[in-house]
């Protein structure tokens, strides 16, 4: 929605936000179920209470605890997963910053194959109200989507979205699979620099730690002449003529290697 209407998206946040995102110790930020929420935005509306206590939270929970009914499953729709989303897109990064450190303390990070995941947790709630419940869409999709994300990004996708002409023109890393096993810690074409340096910069490492050889194809190439260089050291000469893709050979470990 952020996309096409972001001006009500961004004025919504304030009251929408309000009893639903709570801040912790330590700088988390916790996502209160809706009947708690519920009770903390009437608290801070009448003035019964100061959202950033524990004690304001504590009889909220108390209070919704007192009137809820078991539900045959803890929840139906992704709601973490969906207001973390929503963080990414239009909260303050301290609002973002809270939330991830609230996964990473409460959600039991794990890691499969080189990529973090957050696995199915039916609990909904510690004792003091922090959430713990997790569901396939938020923690093997959501919370990856906020941590990628960048303000207002959704709304850069609408209004800029990539021409086919600039998808030919930008510079690109093909023939590179999850099967090799390489994590890519960056990729940056760099047009500018103290030293008028000018071209492709990419760190790799193995995320299994043994040895891979990869044959990445890079694409969009301007034209003109270039050096391959592995952490510094030159490997080899390269002219670049029209749009065939320049094909390296490498062998990644364990350690980051820069090319």
């Amino acid at each position: 929605m952020n996309g096409w209407n972001t001006e009500e998206v961004h004025a919504m946040y304030p009251s929408q936000a309000l009893g639903t995102l709570t801040k912790r110790e330590g700088g988390l930020v916790n996502v209160e179920r809706p009947e708690v929420a519920g009770i903390l935005r009437e608290m801070a509306l009448s003035g019964r209470g100061n959202l950033d206590e524990g004690e304001t939270r504590q009889k909220a929970l108390e209070e919704a605890n007192s009137k809820a009914t078991r539900p045959r499953m803890p929840y139906t729709k992704p709601i973490f997963g969906t207001a973390i989303g929503w963080a990414a897109e239009v909260a303050p990064p301290e609002v973002l910053d809270g939330l991830l450190k609230h996964v990473d303390t409460y959600m039991n990070p794990s890691w499969a194959n080189g990529g973090l995941y957050y696995p199915r947790c039916d609990e909904k709630e510690d004792g003091h109200g922090n959430w713990r419940f997790v569901d396939p869409f938020t923690g093997n999709g959501a919370i990856g989507y906020a941590r990628l994300n960048v303000p207002d990004g959704q709304k850069l996708m609408w209004e800029k979205a990539w021409t086919p002409q600039q998808v030919q023109d930008t510079v690109a890393v093909e023939n590179v699979g999850f099967a090799d096993g390489v994590d890519f810690l960056r990729s940056q074409w760099c047009t500018e620099s103290a030293n008028g340096f000018t071209g492709l910069v990419l760190s790799m490492r193995t995320w299994h730690g043994r040895s891979s050889k990869i044959q990445p194809d890079i694409v969009g190439l301007p034209n003109g002449q270039y050096g391959v260089f592995s952490d510094g050291t030159l490997l080899k000469t390269h002219v670049q003529e029209g749009l065939e893709a320049l094909r390296l050979v490498i062998e990644v470990g364990g350690t980051e290697t820069n090319r």
